[in-house]
């Protein structure tokens, strides 16, 4: 075997890993909303729940790991809509999704977890009404997504350390369970997309988060 063949392989079993890391944990979250909202009251919002839920199966168990930017804001949205009904009025989700950015191929669970994470970690623990902007348009040779929270923002201590693993996202570190989605995608991007792309990230504490990401246009990947 040659080495391209080997260090392709290699890529591809740490995509495999990164991808099985980001779905339980995402599982995990649905079916404790699920039981909170059945434990409450015996209401349609359940069926909803579970018909969007239901998507969410389907779209992960299929062989598919690049999917149009519509497809995967299909998803986002189902996952949005579970979480507008575990928190009635609590979350506002505001699209600018350029009509021509919407054919462009990108990693299949390239959104999800990082709206999640902003859900959970930003909207939820905030005392008012939050808001989750999620935009999407061309800039030359490159396809830009901006995922926008108006939250509790990360505090300093933790947003420095994120800000240092971003920066060495070469390496598989030991992800710590509450920011598990925006270093899972920064390294499924650099593995998939190769050096030049990425995400970035800005936070305020008490403010808010956004995040940036830079793929390419045309949906290359460096594993085709």
């Amino acid at each position: 075997m040659s080495l391209y063949e080997t260090e392709l392989g290699k890529k591809q079993a740490e995509l495999d890993f990164l991808r099985s890391q980001i779905n339980p944990h995402f599982l995990y979250n649905t079916l404790e909303s699920i039981k909170d909202i059945a434990l409450e009251k015996q209401v349609p919002e359940i069926a909803g729940m579970s018909d969007a839920l239901g998507k969410l199966f389907r779209y992960n168990v299929k062989g598919e790991n690049i999917v149009p930017l519509s497809r995967e804001l299909e998803i986002t949205m189902a996952y949005l809509e579970i979480q507008e009904s575990r928190f009635p009025g609590k979350l506002e989700t505001i699209c600018s999704i350029r009509e021509e950015t919407r054919s462009v191929p990108v990693m299949k669970f390239l959104l999800q977890p990082l709206v999640e994470n902003a859900v959970f970690h930003g909207i939820e623990p905030a005392s008012r009404k939050g808001t989750l902007f999620i935009g999407a348009r061309l800039q030359g040779d490159r396809l830009l997504i901006t995922i926008q929270d108006d939250g509790i923002g990360i505090p300093e201590d933790t947003f420095a350390q994120l800000q240092e693993r971003l920066a060495d996202i070469g390496i598989i570190n030991t992800y710590s369970e509450q920011h598990v989605g925006i270093l899972n995608v920064a390294h499924r991007i650099l593995l998939n997309y190769g050096p030049g792309y990425g995400l970035t990230l800005d936070s305020i504490q008490g403010e808010g988060t956004r995040i940036l990401l830079t793929l390419p246009a045309d949906g290359a990947a460096s594993l085709s």
